[in-house]
């Protein structure tokens, strides 16, 4: 059995594990305060086109290609009913000013104390936060993105009404 290549669409959202030194943090973390006690994936971000670019927070805020960076790895991509290219494009245009900049990294230990939804005066969001903050000028989220975890957006892809898994497994 061949697995292919999932179809993505803009602003389809991705979850992967995070390969990187604060990856135990961060499901530690999200273990502890997640309502069903569990935590899959460390890292977030969104495709922008057809081709599965990808606009994500790792060391910089970058842009690179999902089925390459990905490749090999157990990854959730999910999407929303009403997201469409248009809403994606407006989404992305409203956060790709931090192209190029440097990761917030204490973001991560202000999501570990628990403060990370109420400060964040650089207005700069780790990865989970950009994502949700692409999904609230989409039109999908509200605007208390502070805070929120990969965990929560696999969970919402899960759960939530309107969400719907385009792939959840190895990336071929």
């Amino acid at each position: 059995m061949t697995i292919k290549i999932p179809k993505v669409e803009p602003g389809d959202i991705f979850f992967t594990e995070n390969s990187w030194m604060f990856n135990w943090l961060i499901n530690l973390y999200q273990k502890q305060s997640s309502q069903d006690g569990k935590s899959e994936y460390g890292h977030a971000g969104v495709i922008i086109d057809f081709h599965g670019n990808t606009f994500e927070a790792l060391s910089t805020y970058r842009i690179q290609k999902l089925f390459k960076a990905y490749k090999g790895q157990k990854i959730l991509i999910g999407r929303h009913k009403n997201m469409t290219p248009d809403k994606a494009l407006y989404s992305y245009n409203a956060v790709q000013w931090r192209l190029g900049k440097r990761y917030p990294w204490w973001r991560i230990f202000m999501l570990g104390l628990g403060l990370a939804k109420w400060f964040n005066v650089t207005k700069l969001g780790d990865c989970s936060e950009t994502m949700y903050e692409q999904l609230f000028y989409a039109g999908i989220c509200d605007k208390n993105w502070g805070g929120k975890t990969p965990d929560n957006g696999a969970d919402m892809v899960r759960d939530f009404k309107g969400w719907s898994t385009v792939f959840e497994g190895v990336l071929p």
